[in-house]
């Protein structure tokens, strides 16, 4: 309802872009080999966050989440969402409201590689060593490699220049353990909006003070998280929660980008 109200009022253009440049006073947007001028630029455009990606901005990756799941048909086995801490991270299981249900493993993109996570045969061995998990699992036969996806915590840094602004996932990435994604994003698409009609009247501190604030969010989660994930210490020795047990959690090595997960 909200996409098509928007498209009602705004030019809607499929293709992406290509480039853009800031001249002082507006963007000059390259897309599908036209040239279109806008005086603010908004990325909305998720994890993908294909805008914020081109320098001089810069996407500081706080670890490197990633989720293995399956969705099963409806079922009698599942009754509760449920979260399973591991050795290797934590399972997870809930059900849709369609019925169906999802499963899935959260580690790091190293661990599921290792782990063969991201296989039909590893999923199920990794799953069948869970206490609670596999109880939620019906005996279905999963033969299908599992659906991977990123899932880690991530912050715009240095936004570049001009009158451009983030939101939603492109602004900031949260851990799904945290259960605030979606408050996040529409937190973050209400702020946006009050500092885009701060900018459009003049005001132009409007695009700072939106980034400040999002950047003092982003840190007190940051801290929030390292505290949530501190509660777990069975397996301290373990990489994926020493890593977050830490004076330095929150701010691992980056690594190879987990958006460009490999199923192998």
């Amino acid at each position: 309802m909200m996409r098509d109200a928007a498209a009602e009022s705004a030019a809607v253009l499929s293709s992406g872009v290509e480039a853009a440049t800031w001249d002082g006073s507006r963007w000059t947007l390259r897309i599908a080999g036209a040239t279109v001028h806008a005086r603010m630029l908004i990325d909305a455009t998720g994890r993908a966050a294909r805008l914020a990606r081109h320098p001089p901005s810069r996407l500081a990756q706080a670890d490197r989440l990633v989720g293995s799941f399956v969705t099963l048909p409806d079922g009698g086995a599942m009754r509760d969402t449920l979260i399973e801490a591991v050795p290797d991270g934590w399972w997870f299981a809930t059900r849709l409201p369609d019925g169906r249900r999802v499963l899935g493993c959260m580690t790091d993109a190293d661990i599921l590689r290792r782990s063969r996570l991201g296989s039909a045969e590893g999923w199920r061995t990794a799953l069948a060593a869970t206490r609670f998990a596999r109880l939620h699992w019906g005996g279905e036969t999963v033969t299908e490699a599992p659906c991977l996806t990123a899932a880690g915590s991530r912050g715009l840094r240095d936004r570049g220049p001009g009158a451009f602004l983030a939101v939603g996932d492109a602004l900031c990435c949260f851990d799904p353990i945290s259960g605030l994604g979606i408050v996040k994003a529409l937190r973050s698409g209400v702020f946006a909006a009050y500092a885009t009609a701060d900018w459009l009247r003049g005001d132009m501190t409007a695009i700072g003070r939106y980034q400040a604030l999002a950047e003092r969010e982003y840190a007190g989660y940051l801290h929030t998280l390292g505290d949530y994930y501190r509660q777990e210490m069975r397996w301290p020795d373990r990489p994926f929660w020493k890593r977050r047990h830490g004076p330095s959690a929150g701010n691992m090595p980056q690594g190879p980008d987990q958006d460009r997960l490999a199923a192998s």
